[in-house]
């Protein structure tokens, strides 16, 4: 099945958002080296996605093995968007 072009434009509109609040955040707290940037980006994902994955889990009974894939792709998204936007500010 083809997807709306609306859909498809969904990821990459929902990831330039994400990245300029990650940038922002790393300004605004003066995070300057690649380290605590990594640092940030895990904390994130623990105080966001992997709870929220977590309590899908748990109330919703999303299987577990979904839920890995789903937090361990917004772990990777947020570790690599640190890193980058670490380096490059």
């Amino acid at each position: 099945m083809n997807s709306p072009a609306w859909k498809k434009l969904f990821v990459p509109g929902e990831h330039l958002v994400i990245a300029f609040v990650l940038a922002q955040l790393l300004l605004h707290l003066d995070v300057v080296d690649w380290t605590r940037a990594l640092l940030l980006g895990a904390g994130l994902w623990i105080a966001f996605p992997a709870l929220v994955v977590a309590s899908s889990i748990v109330w919703e009974n999303v299987p577990r093995k979904l839920g890995a894939i789903h937090a361990g792709d917004w772990l990777a998204k947020l570790l690599v968007m640190a890193l980058i936007l670490a380096v490059w500010l």
